[in-house]
């Protein structure tokens, strides 16, 4: 009795029932309840003495087993323990569970459900009884529905509840086999025909498990939860890339603002440049005049000392020189007189003046930033839905009609690697062997066909009604007009080793064997993809691609390692991320080749090896294979409008084949 009261040690036995309260030296009675020692004391003593005086019994309070009194009631006092001998085994119950080594829980129970490396933990949440590391006790404080929940350090903590890791009953010593979904709790047999008696719905655990459609049921909970956490990873990546995106603009905005700066300032060095280079010029201008002044009167005011000079003739020399020394400095006399009122009347005060530009004080006032710079948001379309009603995104197909694709005037057998509706129920579609692109109504008559420069390989919308076609022979992507004929527009160059093209967001995306590369609509490349972040090498052999404009995602399949990858492309750059956003696999998918984007937002995949059509989720979940028995397929498109799925088949006879949803 004693080890399975130890077993079925739990909160409520830490209660005296007489009491409430938390037990103070706790006695325990042989019936297994526990009391505090002052109450049962008292209760033994009262309920003795007045129904039968000093016996040598007294019923236990709870469950009324009778209880022999070891001594005289008198001597008791307040130490009731003396009425049974459990000395050894309340002191063994009842001390706080000091556990070993080997018994502590030291490993978070969230990560290592999750799968991740072992963290010790170091909190316990009293509603979920789960012991946690810092990391998930921080998020059940933050998440709105787990932040009421009591969270203690385990150090804290005077014992760790056994209701966790027993399998039996507070009250009973009894197995729990029974569960009460009205109090959501386990109970043994006596609790569910006493406690629970009158609750709506009590059932047998055992009963439950053994149900035969119990691994049914698990199994459905199991593809919930992959659903749910496919979805929720979907959605965090999306969120994670949003926030690296973010942080990629405000880079792009920081470089543009500092481009605008370094113009501004060259402007302004520009503007400087030439004011100081006019007034540079201006100076000099004025520094010339002055200077011709300054010659013309040092000249002339020498030619005066000279003619002082010869005053000194009339004192000492003859007749003559003195006459002639008076007729020369009259002479210049005279010409002075003239020439210096002439000179000093064209002379003028000169000043520098510099007056700002008009739009000096404008510039200043009203030129206070570069720009402005606001968030533009739009509310996010994330089409995979959780929970029960990502059930309805799956759905059947079947089979309606197929038509031949050859002419009767074509010597070769067609080989069409891409086809696409185009309006008025039309399929568009290369022909590699023929070298021709044609125009089918869904009857399967030929409407028009055009014979191209190349030998075409695959097709892709661009705007309107262009098309655009790759033509890797002849090193080219040529652009092709739908009307009431198909005509050619024009073409670019592209690499020799082209296979797949998708147009998405004004961009080419070719697969080459073993990369992606992105070419403008000049032929310029922007990225050649190969290697992920870590530099190791991602494909072995590319070939069909389809672009999702509504995510701005890129899918390639990869026929050798029966894979498909999903690209997330940049909002800004418009270049694919290097990581894969997701990686598509499922052991039945063997080659797999053509694919597209249905109603629902899951990517279809032919499986061209093992002749099925795979469903998966964008959260990498394979949903479903659609179709089996498919005569190796090589592309699909699906029209949302009708619901309608068209495959072309590369047998003799080389089918197009039309599903229908269900």
């Amino acid at each position: 009795m004693a080890e399975c009261a130890k077993k079925t040690y739990q909160n409520n036995i830490l209660n005296c029932p007489i009491c409430m309260d938390t037990l103070e030296k706790p006695v325990l009675l042989p019936c297994m309840h526990s009391f505090c020692s002052s109450c049962i004391g008292d209760y033994a003593a009262s309920v003795c003495k007045r129904e039968h005086g000093i016996t040598s019994s007294f019923p236990c309070p709870s469950c009324h087993t009778d209880t022999k009194v070891l001594t005289d009631l008198d001597q008791v006092g307040d130490d009731a323990r003396k009425v049974v001998d459990n000395s050894d085994i309340s002191a063994k119950l009842f001390c706080p569970v000091e556990l070993n080594e080997s018994d502590q829980l030291k490993t978070c129970e969230v990560c290592f459900v999750r799968g991740f490396e072992s963290i010790s933990a170091t909190s316990w949440c009293q509603d979920c009884q789960e012991v946690l590391c810092n990391s998930c006790a921080e998020y059940h404080q933050s998440s709105k529905s787990l932040k009421d929940h009591k969270i203690r350090k385990i150090e804290e903590m005077p014992f760790i509840p056994q209701e966790k890791y027993n399998n039996g009953c507070p009250d009973h010593a009894m197995d729990l086999t029974f569960f009460c979904f009205s109090h959501e709790q386990l109970c043994c047999l006596k609790c569910a025909a006493t406690k629970h008696r009158v609750c709506d719905k009590v059932e047998e655990i055992e009963a439950t498990l053994k149900d035969p459609d119990f691994p049914d049921k698990t199994r459905e909970m199991q593809d919930e939860l992959n659903r749910i956490h496919s979805d929720l990873s979907y959605v965090l990546q999306n969120r994670e890339q949003n926030t690296s995106r973010i942080g990629q603009q405000h880079l792009d905005i920081e470089e543009k603002v500092n481009f605008m700066r370094n113009t501004v300032v060259n402007q302004v060095d520009r503007m400087i440049g030439n004011t100081l280079s006019d007034a540079d010029n201006e100076r000099n201008k004025v520094f010339g005049g002055l200077k011709r002044d300054t010659d013309w009167l040092r000249d002339h005011q020498q030619l005066v000392c000279c003619l002082l000079t010869k005053m000194q003739v009339f004192k000492e020399g003859l007749e003559p020189e003195r006459f002639l020394a008076y007729r020369e400095i009259d002479r210049n006399i005279a010409t002075l007189k003239t020439e210096i009122p002439e000179k000093l009347d064209d002379m003028y005060e000169f000043n520098l003046n510099y007056v700002p530009s008009d739009t000096y004080d404008v510039i200043l006032k009203q030129f206070s930033k570069f720009g402005s710079v606001t968030v533009k948001n739009k509310k996010c379309k994330f089409r995979q839905i959780s929970s029960n009603s990502a059930k309805h995104q799956t759905y059947c197909l079947t089979s309606m009609s197929n038509f031949k694709v050859s002419a009767p005037d074509e010597k070769k057998s067609p080989k069409i690697h891409s086809i696409l509706f185009v309006e008025d129920d039309k399929l568009l579609m290369v022909d590699a062997e023929n070298k021709s692109l044609k125009l089918y109504d869904v009857k399967g008559t030929l409407l028009h066909r055009a014979v191209t420069r190349g030998n075409p390989t695959f097709l892709s919308r661009m705007q309107g009604n262009r098309y655009a076609v790759a033509e890797p022979d002849i090193g080219e992507i040529s652009e092709y007009e739908l009307s009431t004929e198909i005509k050619f527009i024009s073409s670019i160059k592209a690499p020799l080793d082209i296979i797949g093209i998708a147009f998405l967001n004004d961009l080419f995306v070719l697969t080459s064997k073993v990369g992606i590369r992105i070419v403008n609509q000049s032929g310029k490349c922007l990225q050649y993809l190969d290697k992920n972040s870590n530099g190791k090498q991602l494909f072995s052999s590319l070939k069909y691609i389809h672009g999702d404009p509504s995510d701005s995602v890129v899918y390639v399949s990869d026929e050798v390692l029966n894979k498909v990858f999903a690209f997330q492309q940049h909002s800004v750059s418009k270049c694919l991320q290097e990581d894969p956003l997701q990686v598509y696999s499922h052991p039945k998918l063997i080659s797999p080749s053509g694919l597209d984007i249905d109603t629902f937002g899951n990517l279809l995949v032919c499986g061209f090896t093992s002749g099925n059509i795979h469903m998966f989720d964008k959260g990498g979940t394979h949903l479903k294979i659609l179709h089996s028995n498919v005569t190796s397929p090589l592309n699909l498109e699906w029209d949302s409008l009708k619901q309608i799925l068209v495959l072309s088949m590369n047998n003799s006879n080389f089918q197009i084949q039309f599903f229908k949803k269900i």
